[in-house]
């Protein structure tokens, strides 16, 4: 004879001895079994009239009172949103910025951002400095382009970094930080294409 128990969710067969057993066990059929299992792989609560409840919408939540609650503090879920959105914030902003005069993408890295400011204060550039872009190619880099692409990073940069407030800001009003999407209202990045 099998045997279920809501409260540790948990089958028992007659057929084995345990140390003490729950004193809410329910006895089942086959078929019950099979349906409770079911539900209960798919993340589901089974409760005391053996329905199931609607899956667990993630692991932070727990089985409360009848329903799934957030069993995390709400504050260490959006502190943990909020640093995954500032890593993509960071991972943006160092993926390239497109130049509409020349329409290439050039480098925003740390390393190519040094350079770029190391440039900026020389009194003019060497002749003929040629400067590789994301797409492989090289194009002459002049001082008028120089501030154009600095320029540009500079307000990519910026509208990135309101964003990411954005995103902030909604994040800490909806229920479930885990559940909010933060993927809209970037700057473009570079995307190679494949051939």
């Amino acid at each position: 004879m099998k045997q279920f128990s809501p409260m540790t969710q948990a089958f028992y067969d007659s057929e084995f001895e345990y140390p003490s057993l729950p004193d809410d066990l329910i006895e089942i059929d086959d078929v019950q079994h099979k349906l409770l299992l079911a539900n209960i792989n798919k993340g589901c609560h089974i409760r005391e009239d053996l329905t199931a409840s609607q899956p667990r919408p993630n692991p932070n939540y727990i089985w409360k009172d009848g329903d799934w609650v957030l069993g995390v503090d709400k504050a260490v879920l959006q502190s943990q949103i909020w640093e995954q959105i500032k890593a993509h914030r960071h991972a943006v902003t160092r993926g390239g910025v497109y130049v509409k005069s020349v329409k290439k993408w050039f480098h925003t890295d740390d390393s190519s951002r040094t350079q770029y400011l190391a440039l900026q204060i020389l009194p003019e550039l060497p002749a003929d400095l040629m400067w590789k872009t994301m797409d492989n190619s090289f194009v002459k880099l002049t001082k008028p382009l120089l501030t154009e692409l600095a320029m540009t990073i500079l307000a990519n940069e910026q509208a990135d970094f309101a964003n990411a407030e954005r995103h902030r800001m909604a994040m800490l009003q909806v229920d479930n930080p885990l559940d909010y999407d933060y993927s809209d209202g970037w700057t473009a990045i570079y995307e190679p294409t494949t051939k």
